[in-house]
């Protein structure tokens, strides 16, 4: 019996497309709450709605009497876990740049219906973060953009949309990972903020969304102003207890973010930080990857379970499963049919003018033959797990008779100049250029001028890039390396078409 009641305050994860002895054993032995799956767990729909249904069965079988919690970060944009035969749909900063908060009920209800359909019952999603820190490298477009008061009118709305679609929706990373400068799947970042700081900006949007949402995840991160200078946020009791029971008045369930991160073992390891964490007053725990320190978490946990008060977590837990919908009466395929225009819609709607082209410059456009793409390295959070990249290479080669594509690597510069140089137009599509050592700054400022004045940037992640670039002939914003977004930008140099787009962040250089 004290497996079964400690196993229902955590989450696990699995290696592969099926179910492996030792989850099935986790289910079975410990009534675990949930399973947390990845790109990893996902090679096609029928294999992942055979995942899902097989991980239903055997709770089912070992007594479960409710449904097990099969969650997922589903945020779309850049971090998509499910990234093929289901739609691909745009991401918080790409929603936000639309101007319109009704995208974000809209484009989260879509993605919420795909994933009941797929067996998914919890999103981990939509991220609440504040990003207020160009430097960021694990958030940015992430996030609906640096404006608290914006940011919460987007994230109520993506909490309405997942949840009116009988899916659980997770405001993260609390109490804010948006001004760090510290990955915590790397290390432990810290937020030297004053708790009237704080409500000022990062627990905005979770102020203003808190009593909607079923869930909350704890970000590892370290808050000295708070009165503690040693446990992140994800263990802390004055974060969890004083800040959001107390402070915003939250009485739904509290998970941690995954403890394997760097940001909780560079403190303790994952199963003193599990104890830790309920402890405080989290009600779930999460372990991701490894087999054998969820099951030393566990019999940890079990150790310890007499100086553990878990009855009323265990009951918040219950009460949220029982707000799970059903899954759609209709295919994913009929949903995908039925979803696809109002996710081009909301493409078309973010596209950005940073710089506008110059009529010369974009005359150039109309009649180039030759053109040069040059991209950047990046270094990627290990959050991304994109199984597919897409071919924006492609959507230039539709418009244009001959393109060249280039990445920038230590060696190839002057490779890259000459080829600019004799082509009709070079187009820099960045991504993070703050995260690539600068080499693609670096770069740009050896174009000679006749190139920079044929040479548009275009941020196809970050906005920010646009601070770190010399002076071009023209700079736009995407927030995504979506080729929707590439030929909306086309079309407005062919056709006019204008690009309404609102920069959701602050650039200063």
């Amino acid at each position: 019996m004290e497996k079964k009641e400690i196993g229902r305050h955590v989450l696990a994860g699995l290696p592969g497309l099926t179910v492996d002895d030792h989850t099935r054993q986790l289910i079975q032995e410990w009534h675990i709450a949930g399973v947390v799956l990845f790109a990893r767990n996902f090679k096609d729909a029928a294999q992942f709605q055979a995942l899902t249904t097989e991980l239903q069965r055997i709770a089912q079988a070992a007594g479960y009497t409710q449904p097990l919690l099969i969650a997922l970060d589903q945020e779309n944009g850049v971090i998509r876990r499910i990234n093929r035969d289901a739609s691909l749909f745009p991401g918080a900063m790409t929603i936000a740049a639309t101007g319109e908060p009704a995208n974000a009920y809209r484009m989260y209800r879509a993605s919420a219906l795909e994933l009941r359909a797929l067996g998914v019952n919890w999103n981990l999603a939509p991220d609440a973060d504040v990003n207020t820190n160009p430097a960021n490298p694990v958030i940015g477009v992430r996030s609906f953009g640096a404006d608290p008061h914006r940011v919460a009118a987007y994230v109520q709305q993506a909490v309405r949309g997942i949840q009116s679609a009988g899916m659980l929706a997770t405001l993260k990373h609390f109490p804010g990972h948006g001004d760090t400068s510290v990955d915590s799947h790397l290390g432990l970042p810290v937020v030297d903020k004053s708790l009237a700081e704080l409500l000022a900006t990062e627990l905005v949007p979770f102020r203003a969304a808190s009593k909607k949402s079923a869930s909350i995840m704890l970000a590892h991160i370290l808050l000295p102003q708070l009165g503690n200078d040693r446990l992140p946020a994800s263990l802390s009791p004055i974060v969890i207890q004083d800040v959001l029971r107390r402070q915003l008045g939250y009485r739904g369930v509290i998970v941690t973010d995954d403890l394997e991160m760097q940001g909780v073992q560079s403190v303790m390891a994952p199963p003193a930080a599990a104890y830790q964490a309920l402890y405080a007053g989290a009600d779930l725990v999460m372990i991701s990857h490894t087999a054998a320190l969820q099951t030393a978490t566990l019999e940890y946990l079990a150790a310890h379970q007499a100086e553990l008060s878990l009855d009323a977590s265990a009951d918040r837990i219950a009460t949220m499963i029982q707000t799970i919908g059903e899954p759609p009466a209709i295919s994913l395929t009929t949903l995908r049919q039925r979803h696809g225009e109002a996710i081009h819609d909301v493409y078309r709607q973010a596209v950005t003018v940073g710089q506008e082209a110059a009529p010369a410059v974009v005359s150039t456009l109309r009649t180039a033959q030759h053109i040069v793409l040059v991209t950047n390295q990046i270094t990627e959070s290990k959050v991304v797990d994109f199984t597919q990249r897409p071919n924006l290479r492609g959507t230039f080669q539709a418009v244009f008779p001959k393109v060249d594509e280039y990445q920038l690597v230590p060696g190839n510069t002057e490779k890259i100049l000459a080829a600019a140089n004799a082509a009709d137009a070079v187009f820099l599509l960045t991504q993070n250029i703050q995260n690539s050592n600068n080499d693609m700054v670096r770069w740009a400022k050896q174009l000679p001028a006749a190139a920079g004045r044929k040479t548009i940037g275009i941020s196809v992640r970050n906005p920010y890039d646009q601070v770190h670039m010399p002076r071009l002939a023209g700079y736009y914003a995407l927030y995504e390396p979506a080729p929707i977004e590439i030929a909306v930008l086309l079309s407005h140099w062919f056709t006019g078409q204008p690009l309404p787009g609102q920069l959701p962040v602050t650039l200063a250089p």
